[in-house]
């Protein structure tokens, strides 16, 4: 009798314990704003190259958006902890507890550059992988010169010089 209560109390704890990591992470979508000089193309491009080495699976392409997904796995200690109590609830979660998450981003073109949007549909993973993003596209910002630092070349100048120079070789 007692190990019977001791199962199923253990049971609950497992139970909760499963219900409260899913709340927390699904809990928390989310979107973040990153603008770049770079056009909305090469943000794309970018997006694809980075998800695909995170091991993200490229979905809907459209001209101005990507999107992503990448299947979760029942976590360790959930499934350890649910295959003690039984193999049927261990079995169970592993099969019913996967999920699918998606990453979206969407590059549009401003005066300066791109904005580009990246929105996730839960917390966790999802989240890190897209403030990843983020900063790579900010660590790898090219830089502009603006007008007045750019040289400009005086061709009136070089023309005399080559004038100056022909006469000297005519002669």
């Amino acid at each position: 009798m007692a190990i019977g209560i001791l199962i199923a109390a253990l049971s609950m704890a497992a139970l909760v314990f499963q219900l409260a990591s899913r709340a927390r992470a699904w809990g928390a979508p989310g979107s973040l704003t990153v603008r770049s000089l770079r056009e909305p193309r090469e943000i794309r491009r970018a997006a694809r190259r980075f998800f695909h080495d995170g091991g993200w699976i490229a979905g809907t392409q459209t001209s101005r958006a990507e999107t992503f997904s990448h299947r979760l796995r029942p976590a360790g200690p959930e499934v350890a902890l649910l295959l003690l109590l039984g193999i049927l609830p261990g079995l169970l979660y592993l099969l019913l507890g996967r999920s699918t998450v998606n990453i979206t981003v969407v590059a549009e073109a401003d005066d300066r550059g791109s904005t580009t949007l990246v929105s996730w549909s839960n917390g966790g993973e999802c989240e890190r992988a897209c403030r990843g993003f983020a900063s790579m596209i900010r660590d790898q910002e090219p830089t502009r010169r603006s007008d007045s630092e750019t040289p400009r070349r005086r061709r009136h100048a070089r023309t005399r010089r080559d004038a100056a120079t022909r006469q000297v070789k005519s002669n």
